[in-house]
């Protein structure tokens, strides 16, 4: 497939699409739009860019035979290897220390919380009590959909006895639901922030406050980079007055693919980490802030930009060596 060949198709088919809503009686704005959509500043230029391979760690496994993980955490997810900053923030959640996670999109986020929370609750084991101990938020229900198809699959993998309980909690759900959801107490709510707010104000969940206060130990933000400006300042409110709730000191935990700044590493750490001080109210150090760590899968001459232009222009010969 020729990639530029499929752009220049794609583009054009997406402005006949947008022409499609388009009826312009007078000439000269017709003419005007016509030149908006033949510039080049009208649609972004194409993002070429290699999928990064992040560095390896340990498996599971490995954790287990380090005595740092339950066993059950293994039957769970399999004999995973895990990328270097999986390994180093699951080391970090199961010290019982919240964290933030930067590492890039794909580079299996959502598996560092999971393992963490589920690694609590398999300790618990028999002496398990029946309440909300996690709660997972996230900026859309479609997200939350997800997240929910992927939990399903590990307790499919774990089999019949899988000890973790879960339930969504969005507002979406009907009257039949939640109240099977309010006798059932699960272990883990994927919500939403609106949703947790009533949570926290409304008289028919009280007693879902009631189960936080005695039970909860983790909260967990997704795309943290989401909460900014003004709805920042509403959900570091809000993590506060949960805090303020609950018997247990809560581990908070975030995620974001895309929370950068300007800088080096260690100084991009540090305003990450104010960041994360400042909505979950808790101290924060850079040790805390889980980046990614890329694995080299290019070796060889690094060419100029002339040389590569030339290199696609000239196409490639599909009689020449593998080594050429």
């Amino acid at each position: 497939m020729d990639a530029f060949k499929t752009h220049n198709q794609v583009i054009s088919n997406y402005r006949d699409y947008l022409n499609s809503f388009l009826n312009i009686a007078d000439d000269r704005i017709k003419e005007e739009v016509r030149k908006a959509f033949e510039s080049d500043g009208f649609i972004p230029d194409p993002l070429i860019q290699f999928n990064p391979s992040f560095e390896k760690g340990n498996s599971l496994q490995d954790l287990y035979n380090e005595g740092l993980i339950n066993q059950n955490l293994v039957k769970t997810f399999g004999s995973y290897t895990l990328y270097s900053h999986q390994t180093e923030a699951i080391k970090i959640g199961i010290q019982n220390k919240g964290f933030v996670v930067t590492s890039g999109t794909g580079s299996g986020k959502s598996l560092i919380y999971l393992a963490t929370i589920f690694n609590s609750i398999f300790n618990q084991g028999s002496a398990k009590k029946k309440g909300v101990k996690a709660i997972l938020v996230y900026p859309m229900n479609a997200l939350i959909n997800s997240q929910q198809g992927e939990i399903e699959k590990y307790a499919k993998k774990f089999g019949m006895d899988f000890p973790i309980t879960f339930a969504k909690y969005t507002g979406q759900e009907d009257t039949e639901t939640r109240a099977q959801i309010k006798i059932d107490q699960p272990d883990i709510i994927l919500t939403n922030y609106m949703m947790l707010e009533l949570i926290m104000t409304r008289q028919s969940e009280s007693w879902l406050r009631d189960s936080l206060k005695d039970n909860l130990q983790f909260l967990v933000f997704d795309e943290l980079h989401t909460y900014r400006g003004r709805q920042g300042a509403d959900v570091s409110m809000l993590i506060r007055r949960i805090k303020s709730l609950c018997k247990n000191d809560l581990i908070c935990i975030g995620t974001s693919a895309t929370m950068s700044s300007g800088g080096n590493l260690l100084e991009k750490k540090e305003a990450v980490a104010n960041v994360a001080t400042k909505i979950f109210g808790t101290n924060y150090d850079t040790s805390q802030i889980i980046g990614e760590y890329l694995q080299t899968c290019t070796i060889g001459k690094i060419f100029n930009a002339i040389d590569l232009r030339n290199a696609i222009l000239n196409g490639v010969n599909s009689q020449d060596e593998e080594e050429t």
